[in-house]
Order: C-alpha cells, then sequence, then structure tokens
C-alpha cells in the first residue's frame, strides 16, 4: 500500500461531546499534577504540561542531551485526548537527539491482552529526515514498535525490521498516529490522520519488533544522518483502554486489482516473489528501481528491474479475470525507465493465463516508445531519454474495445497522448499483466515501478496547475 487513495465523505466523525469531553478535561487536571492522565494511561506528563518553555525536557521525560525542548509552538490541534494547553515538544537540532519516559509497572514478556498508543507530530520543513517514536525496554535493543515520521514519508516497522511506507506527509501540517498493540497476537496496527483534510490512512497490522515483548520505555530520536530539525510531538500516551479517536474521514476502495504494485514485499537484489511470478531470477526487486512519480504510491525504495539482457518476463495473475463479454472503463498506471541508449528495452502486455491473446501491448525500447493494436503493428508514441523516468496512464474501454491514455516524462513533465487504438484481441478475456524483456533487444537494467490495474482513474502524475505539453 501504498498508500490508498483517500476522498472526503461525510460520518464517521467521533464527537468530543459527552463523557469523553469530560475525560480530556480529567487527562490535562491529571497531567498538570505530575500524575497519569486517568487510571488506564500508563505513561505521564503526555501533554507536556510540566515542560519550560526553550527548556531540556525534565522529568518525566528523560534525554541525555538538551536538544529536545519543551515548546509552546508545539502544540498539537488535536485534542481528542487532551485539551490544548500551549505546549509540546521538540527537537532544536538535527543531531542525535532521543527523549524518552520509563514508566511502572513494565510490560512483561508473557503479558495478553491489547495496549493503545497516541501521539501526534510535525514535520516542519521538506529537509531531508524526521524521527522515530518506539516502544522498547530499558536496554533499547528490543523494540516492540517503532514507527518513523520523515519528510519522504510515514513508515512502519515490523520483525524484520524493513520499513514499510503507509502516506506521505505534508510539511507544516499535524498529524494524529493510533496504534493498537495486541500483545496476544504480537502485533500492532492503526492509522495516521492528516489535521489540515481530516483523511486517515490504515497502518495495516505487522508483527512487533521483538519476540520479547515487554516494554517499560516510550521514546523518540532524531539522528544526524536524517537531519530535519525542529520536528514537533505532543499528546503522546500509551494506555491499556482504549483512546477516543480524533475525526476522521473513512477512505474507500481505490478500485485496485492487482497488488504489491510498489514492489514493496520484493526483497532488493532477489528474485521477485508473490504475488509476481518471475520463472527467471533474473527480475529482481531493487532499491534502486523507485520511480520518483508519487500520484499512485508513496516513495517506498522499491521498484523491479532486470539483471540481464537475457529473455526474462515476470507477471501477475489476478482474479477474478476480465470476461469476454466485459463492459466498462479499467485503468492501468505504470513508470519506467531505459538505462542506456544500448539497443533494447522491454514489452508490457495485459494477456490471458495462455500467454497467447494479448489484450493490449506497450513497448518501451531505447528508439522510442510503441503502443500495438490488433493489426499487431506498433506505432510510435515518443522518443525515450535514457536514464529518465515515464510514467504511463490507460484508460481501456471495454465497450467500445479500444485503449488509449498519455505517456508523462518526469523531468519536463511533458506528456504526450497515446491515441486510442483497437483491443489487440476480439476475446477480451485477461487475467495476467506481464513484463518481459527479450534476448533479441538487449538493453539491461530497465526498470518498472508503481505498476496497477484499477477500475478506478488514477490521480495525474502531473502536479496541479502545471502546464502540459501535449503532442
Amino acid at each position: 500500500m501504498r498508500s490508498q487513495t483517500i476522498r472526503s465523505a461525510n460520518g464517521l466523525e467521533l464527537v468530543m461531546g459527552g463523557w469523553r469531553a469530560k475525560a480530556a478535561l480529567l487527562a490535562l487536571v491529571g497531567c498538570a499534577r505530575g500524575m497519569a492522565a486517568h487510571a488506564a494511561i500508563l505513561t505521564q506528563d503526555g501533554n507536556f504540561g510540566n515542560q519550560s518553555e526553550g527548556a531540556t525536557l525534565v522529568a518525566p521525560w528523560n534525554g541525555p542531551v538538551s536538544l529536545a525542548q519543551g515548546s509552546t509552538n508545539s502544540q498539537s490541534p488535536f485534542t481528542n485526548v487532551f485539551a490544548e494547553n500551549g505546549k509540546g515538544a521538540y527537537w532544536a537540532t538535527n543531531m542525535n537527539a532521543y527523549f524518552c519516559q520509563t514508566f511502572t509497572p513494565a510490560i512483561e514478556s508473557d503479558a495478553t491482552g491489547r495496549l493503545y498508543m497516541n501521539v501526534d507530530f510535525m514535520i516542519p520543513s521538506d529537509k531531508a529526515g524526521g524521527f522515530s517514536i518506539f516502544l522498547t525496554d530499558s536496554s533499547f535493543v528490543n523494540f516492540s514498535v517503532w514507527v518513523q515520521a520523515r519528510s519522504d514519508g510515514f513508515y512502519a516497522r515490523s520483525a524484520s525490521g524493513d520499513g514499510t511506507a503507509i502516506c506521505s506527509l505534508e510539511r507544516g501540517v499535524w498529524y494524529n498516529t493510533q496504534l493498537t498493540i495486541d500483545l496476544d497476537a504480537n502485533t500492532y496496527s492503526g492509522a495516521v490522520i492528516n489535521a489540515r483534510t481530516s483523511e486517515r490512512v490504515l497502518i495495516s497490522s505487522r508483527s512487533m519488533g521483538a519476540t520479547d515483548k515487554k516494554i517499560n520505555l516510550l521514546g523518540a530520536n532524531i539522528v544526524n544522518a536524517l537531519g530535519n530539525f525542529g520536528c514537533r510531538i505532543d499528546n503522546w500516551v500509551l494506555s491499556d483502554s482504549e483512546l477516543p479517536a480524533p475525526p476522521y474521514i473513512e477512505p474507500i476502495d481505490p478500485g485496485y486489482l492487482t497488488t504489491d504494485g510498489d514492489f514493496g514485499l520484493q526483497p532488493d537484489g532477489a528474485p521477485l516473489v508473490s504475488p509476481w511470478n518471475a520463472p527467471s531470477s533474473l527480475a529482481q526487486g531493487s532499491s534502486a528501481s523507485q520511480s520518483p512519480f508519487v500520484n499512485v504510491f508513496v516513495d517506498n525504495d522499491k521498484g523491479a528491474y532486470w539483471a540481464t539482457n537475457m529473455n526474462a518476463y515476470f507477471c501477475q495473475t489476478f482474479a477474478p479475470a476480465i470476461a469476454s463479454n466485459a463492459t466498462g472503463l479499467l485503468y492501468m498506471n505504470v513508470d519506467f525507465m531505459i538505462p542506456s541508449t544500448r539497443a533494447g528495452g522491454f514489452n508490457i502486455f495485459l494477456c490471458d493465463a495462455s500467454f497467447v491473446n494479448f489484450t493490449a501491448q506497450l513497448m518501451a525500447r531505447s528508439d522510442g516508445f510503441f503502443a500495438l493494436s490488433a493489426s499487431g503493428n506498433g506505432t510510435s508514441i515518443c522518443p525515450l531519454q535514457a536514464g529518465s523516468w515515464y510514467n504511463v496512464q490507460l484508460t481501456l474501454d471495454l465497450d467500445a474495445n479500444t485503449y488509449g491514455g498519455g505517456i508523462t516524462k518526469y523531468d519536463t513533465l511533458k506528456r504526450v497522448t497515446i491515441p486510442s487504438r483497437s483491443l489487440m484481441v476480439s476475446d477480451k478475456k485477461f487475467e495476467l499483466l506481464g513484463a518481459n524483456i527479450v534476448n533479441a533487444l538487449g538493453n539491461a537494467g530497465c526498470r518498472i515501478d508503481n505498476w496497477v490495474l484499477g477500475t478506478k482513474p488514477f490521480s495525474s502524475p502531473v502536479p496541479f496547475g502545471t502546464v502540459i505539453i501535449l503532442k
């Protein structure tokens, strides 16, 4: 996932009236006295009411350096857990600086049930970097939960240590994150909510980072390698009962027929794995194959490439198949890059499981970009520049038996129309999308990313307000 497509809709706003409003007020009073917000909250001073402006954080927060400070400019707009008190915390540095809080009694290794965490944060600029938020034991070794808020997006880690991109983050906008930690299943999940739009992106369930789930410390860390200082945090608590949620807009089904379009499930430098099928080991996951386009998926540092110039294909079969008598519109998005001026490239196709009936086929080669029609002939659409990324979006009209669309070059945002043409077969059944590089072409290292087939139109690769040059 990408990232999911979110649209505004009415409903499902959790009202902060009644007992929840009173609970928030009581939480504020409790924290002002240096006590836990209420009996269910395991940590203290979650709204940083005990902290002084521009001064090093004091108890119950602890940090080895003076660069994590209280701040009157770090008040979150979210009031689902605490009422506003004009306080928060921030990092006055881009150096390695963490702060944390140890709580008692600890969550023991054999604990059962659920825990709930709430934290609000803001990334102030587009400088590279950000910070980590974690739950661990006092050894700082066994990290049960670890999420990252960075200038390139919000990430959640699992036991493997890999970070999965959840959503992009707007600079200067506050976000609320709530996590549910299931101590029976050893998993955690949750959601991220944008304060400006109330849009909500789900964090799918993932394994906790440590098999020994003892927890007695929550902490946050900014590191020099990332470099973004001024990051802000507020309303940070761990609880043994569910916390009120801020108002949000429910996500809707983006209409994807295929999965793992951003190749986030693929290992770096190793053959592609499910849901992709690669009979040859030469089609691989690649951290060097991340497309710069973010109209469909956020940047997750992954893509796919061919580590060969030999005959090698990979594909994905999806269900249910598109039937021969299907009607309506389908949409495909794919990004690609040809790495060099050597002869060759690859094909992108939609077909049935026989690999005989090709419904639509595109060719990305060093001598240009081509689209095929029922005659089997390829029509030249535009030249391609080696080393440049391109986005292709197609609309398949199953009523008219045609397809067309556009191709956009990333560094110029120039868009060239792919004129409508007939589908390649009269029997339009298909259940597979695939890509193939062949020896006769010979260009190794071709890259592909953000490849998905769906029932709903995709966001444009061109930012709103940009002038589009049409061929």
